[in-house]
């Protein structure tokens, strides 16, 4: 009888025993940290998945202008004898875009091409043409940017890798045109060579413009952070 009663008290124990040890099995299975926490160290792939970069900025040469009423800064026109002056000062801001699923902030982008999206520069130009007696012209003013091309590189951990561009613009000056017609054909030109990008918010570049007569002098600067 003693021998069956220990025998029924060691089972005991060995059931409170598992009982026990099951309970603490699930309890560091449910606590933070545990193997069921999906909040565990070690299992950051959302942000992983998620970052984004920058990659191969590169500047395009030349200078590169719009000729359409959007960005036309100035004009003057007239009948000779006489001299057309024209003097732009003017503050303009630059501009971005992107074609990607991801949309960089606009202190990623500052940080790569080099200068500060929000800042404005400033443009200082002047340009005088003589006219004929008996001729008519006209004198228009267009700022003037520098390009820079990038590429958006992101980490797609359930699928191809997400890629986009993106270009940048910089107001760098002035590009005066001269007419010597009752009116000036819109377009726009490279100074320098290569292709003309698409600029935001306006119908683009189509064609060559028109060379500046007379005497023309330009610069600019920049104000804010991150301005040339």
């Amino acid at each position: 009888m003693l021998a069956y009663s220990r025998s029924r008290f060691l089972v005991a124990l060995l059931v409170i025993d598992a009982v026990a040890c099951s309970d603490s099995r699930d309890e560091a299975r449910t606590q933070p940290g545990g193997s069921n926490d999906p909040h565990a160290v070690g299992t950051a792939q959302d942000a992983y998945c998620t970052n984004h970069a920058i990659t191969n900025v590169v500047v395009l040469p030349g200078t590169y202008h719009w000729e359409n009423p959007l960005h036309l800064l100035d004009s003057t026109e007239g009948f000779g004898p006489r001299t057309l002056s024209m003097t732009i000062s003017d503050s303009i801001s630059p501009s971005a875009s992107e074609s990607s699923t991801y949309t960089p902030t606009s202190s990623e982008i500052s940080s790569s091409v080099g200068y500060d999206l929000s800042a404005t520069f400033s443009i200082d130009a002047s340009s005088s043409i003589l006219v004929p007696f008996g001729a008519y012209a006209r004198l228009e003013a267009f700022a003037t940017f520098q390009v820079t091309t990038w590429n958006i590189v992101g980490t797609n951990c359930f699928g191809a890798p997400d890629l986009g561009t993106g270009v940048s613009y910089k107001p760098v000056g002035v590009y005066f045109k001269t007419c010597q017609e009752y009116t000036c054909l819109m377009g726009g030109g490279v100074i320098g060579g290569g292709p003309v990008p698409s600029f935001p918010g306006s119908s683009g570049a189509a064609g060559g413009g028109g060379g500046g007569g007379g005497s023309t002098s330009t610069s600019s600067s920049g104000s804010g952070a991150g301005g040339a």
